[in-house]
């Protein structure tokens, strides 16, 4: 079971760390967003998502990540990665 809240970030807007110059590296856009996906317990932050075009995956606010998320998760990367991945 993740921890709650293990990866919150102090802001609404997720914007800023998706973003390319952001100051989190871990955070920042990929030059394919479609080979990442973005684990976030508020549909409300979906809209950061598809601002950088990272699909969007709704997890549980109060187990985390599940093993189902990581499965949406891998199928959303082979539909949209264009590495190759799948």
């Amino acid at each position: 079971m993740a921890c709650k809240g293990a990866y919150a970030t102090p802001r609404h807007s997720r914007s800023p760390y998706l973003a390319p110059d952001s100051q989190f590296p871990f955070l920042t856009r990929p030059s394919n967003p479609g080979c990442a996906v973005f684990f976030d317990d508020l549909w409300s932050n979906k809209k950061y998502a598809d601002d950088v075009g990272i699909p969007f995956e709704k997890v549980d606010p109060d187990y985390g990540v599940s093993v189902t998320n990581v499965k949406d998760g891998i199928d959303k990367v082979r539909k949209g990665c264009a590495c190759g991945v799948g």
